[in-house]
């Protein structure tokens, strides 16, 4: 007598296809990782007003383990954090997690500073000041692309689970 052997599916994938599921219900967490507090509270107030949830970090350190922590669903990173460490922080951000988007801020118009940011794998480069309809729009443009990119995802871990049962 044979035995039917069933296809696997690991711990991991299933943790990551429930905690897609749950990030479908609830709002996208937005991390926003700025030291100037004049902007980093006009951020986080457009977010909230849009019903966004956010957390607001004033370092790198400190953002990259609020990250580790929390795990957010987009990510706006001041290129000037911490003396100029931004785009790094971003680029620690895509390591940890290389589906997320990092939008990068700016108060500087510099081209060599943009192409950087984009080497860095930026979702968009924004730059300060900017107008509140603007910044919004690009936000919600990125967080419906993580949206159904996220849809993708769990109905392809979906397919696996039915295939492994």
């Amino acid at each position: 007598m044979t035995t039917t052997q069933r296809p696997y599916l690991s711990t991991a994938a299933l943790s990551r296809l429930a905690q897609d599921v749950r990030a479908l219900d609830e709002p996208p967490l937005i991390l926003v990782a700025e030291e100037d507090a004049e902007y980093a509270a006009i951020i986080s107030e457009l977010l909230r007003h849009a019903s966004f949830r956010v957390v607001a970090e004033d370092s790198a350190s400190m953002a990259l383990r609020t990250a580790e922590l929390r795990g957010p669903d987009i990510a706006i990173v001041s290129v000037m954090l911490s003396k100029g460490l931004g785009i790094e922080l971003g680029m620690k951000l895509q390591d940890r997690d290389p589906d997320l988007p990092v939008i990068f801020t700016t108060t500087h118009d510099r081209q060599p500073e943009l192409v950087a940011a984009f080497d860095a794998g930026a979702a968009d480069y924004i730059r300060k000041p900017f107008h509140p309809s603007e910044f919004m729009a690009r936000v919600e443009a990125i967080a419906a692309r993580r949206r159904t990119a996220l849809l993708l995802q769990s109905d392809r871990y979906a397919a696996d689970v039915r295939r492994a049962a």
